[in-house]
């Protein structure tokens, strides 16, 4: 039993070793964005499938738990390696990088075209005002909801099983976004515009593209996109 203790408090403080040198080579690629960045998480997550039986082939089976069977029981996995390893699985490429901006930008031109829907409204001199630029505001939310679309379809089988809890608020906000888009609609389709009910619900739906952006940072960030 003293063996097995020593194999795995040796074992632990090696993998704790590479585990600090891996995180430290993922996050500075993840900085600097450079092109080789994948390739160098592929080399980091061979190193922790190798790097068991490596040690393993150096000791041999004299110092591991032998079971019924005569068999060499392998330690568990380190938690911070599979939380690493989680990180590695759920990390942006360049495209979603890209598609990511796109799409945080549509939905902050949306928010501001909300917000100016509600100043207009209490100095528009006429219903045509109002009406233009709601109609505007409608567009500018369509656009952002498809980019947000977009960049829900790039994720791949693996980033939506560790983001599930993310994209679930993600489709919630985008819900509400379209409830309350909704309601700008029905005002545009009243003979005559009530100018006090059409600042109404933009101000709901500007709140509604606040929480929808911030559940977008929220992915990316997860995803090890830099906000800005």
């Amino acid at each position: 039993m003293l063996l097995v203790d020593l194999f795995r408090a040796e074992w632990s403080a090696l993998i704790r070793g590479l585990l600090s040198t891996a995180k430290l080579v993922f996050i500075l690629n993840l900085q600097e964005r450079r092109p080789r960045m994948r390739s160098s998480v592929s080399v980091i997550v061979m190193l922790f499938s190798l790097f068991p039986l490596a040690v393993l082939g150096q000791h041999g089976g004299r110092h591991g738990t032998t079971g019924t069977s005569g068999g060499t029981t392998a330690p568990a996995e380190d938690s911070d390696v599979a939380t690493f390893k989680d990180a590695i699985a759920v990390q942006a490429t360049e495209e979603q990088v890209a598609q990511f901006r796109l799409m945080i930008k549509s939905t902050e031109a949306a928010q501001q075209q909300a917000h100016d829907l509600q100043q207009l409204g209490s100095n528009a001199s006429t219903s045509e005002g109002l009406t233009s630029k709601a109609s505007g505001l409608q567009d500018s939310v369509d656009e952002a909801q498809r980019e947000n679309r977009t960049f829900r379809q790039s994720l791949s089988d693996s980033q939506e099983a560790g983001l599930k809890n993310l994209t679930r608020k993600l489709t919630k906000s985008d819900s509400a976004v379209s409830k309350e888009a909704k309601a700008i609609s029905k005002q545009l389709e009243q003979r005559t515009v009530n100018s006090g009910r059409l600042v109404s619900a933009a101000a709901n739906l500007e709140k509604a593209l606040a929480l929808f952006q911030t559940d977008q940072l929220n992915l990316g960030k997860e995803m090890g996109i830099q906000s800005h």
